[in-house]
């Protein structure tokens, strides 16, 4: 007997990480908190920004943005950023940036994990439109890399977010190597 429950149409595939998009826009800079995102490929990403948000006029194909992993300790001004529009609040001195490649993608300091992207598409719907990037270049903090190089999300800690709550969570611990447990599992069954 099925004990699942029928909740309606809730989209359950939270939680996502939350990225603050830098742009650029008649040379000022803004931010966007974005949460609605997904991969489209090993080097591309989906970001779903709704149509109302002024970062869209700094986001186009062949534009460059950069993409800033928000972390705990930037709940506040993630949020803050996420409740302010750039139609009527200036964000350009919210967060402390510097530029790396691209100058229309600035770098969040206190982001420990940041990459700057390419719009290669944009899919439009009803109410977002729905860019795909193609990642340029990213940068980590060397203290949230693991000892072969690679990005450790457990040192990382990036900011969660979840619709339902809505809330934000954090990513703290790896459970287990993937590729590898269920393994374990395979030889049980046998």
């Amino acid at each position: 007997m099925n004990n699942k429950k029928n909740i309606g149409k809730k989209l359950g595939v939270y939680p996502t990480p939350v990225l603050l998009v830098g742009t650029k826009i008649n040379d000022k800079v803004n931010w966007v908190t974005i949460a609605h995102i997904g991969i489209t490929g090993m080097n591309e990403t989906l970001l779903s920004v709704a149509k109302g948000h002024y970062s869209n006029k700094g986001m186009g194909i062949g534009k460059i943005v950069s993409l800033n992993v928000a972390t705990e300790s930037m709940i506040e001004v993630t949020d803050y950023i996420g409740l302010n529009s750039g139609h009527d609040v200036d964000k350009s001195k919210v967060l402390d940036y510097y530029y790396e490649s691209y100058d229309t993608a600035p770098i969040a300091k206190d982001s420990p994990l940041a990459m700057e992207a390419k719009i290669i598409d944009i899919y439009e719907t009803d109410t977002e439109y729905n860019y795909i990037l193609e990642i340029e270049n990213t940068y980590a903090n060397e203290d949230v890399l693991d000892e072969s190089g690679k990005i450790d999300f457990s040192k990382v800690k990036p900011l969660l977010f979840e619709m339902q709550g809505p809330s934000y969570m954090v990513a703290k611990k790896k459970i287990g190597i993937a590729w590898d447990i269920g393994k374990k599992y395979e030889k049980e069954k046998r």
